[in-house]
């Protein structure tokens, strides 16, 4: 049987110090100009019939590009994503 050259050994990472030091680059520390973000508001009321979302107070506040809401007929009946395979 041939050793293994890694299994059961310390194996150094070569991302393991820029982690732990706090100098690991990841996506969320990337701004580039002109970027906007992004926040999701989900409902408190699980399986809630949702009639409407009025968007309108948030899109006046200073720096709100825009209001997103599902699209109609995204949902099915049952309350389903209509991308799902039941």
């Amino acid at each position: 049987m041939s050793e293994l050259e890694y299994v059961g050994k310390s194996v150094l990472r070569k991302d393991g110090p820029d982690k732990v030091t706090g100098g690991a680059i990841y996506t969320v520390d990337v701004h580039l100009p002109g970027m906007l973000a992004g926040r999701i508001l989900r409902s408190p009321h699980p399986h809630a019939r949702i009639l409407g979302i009025d968007t309108s107070r948030a899109e006046r506040v200073s720096g709100v590009k825009a209001g997103l809401r599902a699209a109609a007929g995204c949902f099915r009946s049952d309350g389903r994503h209509a991308g799902r395979r039941a």
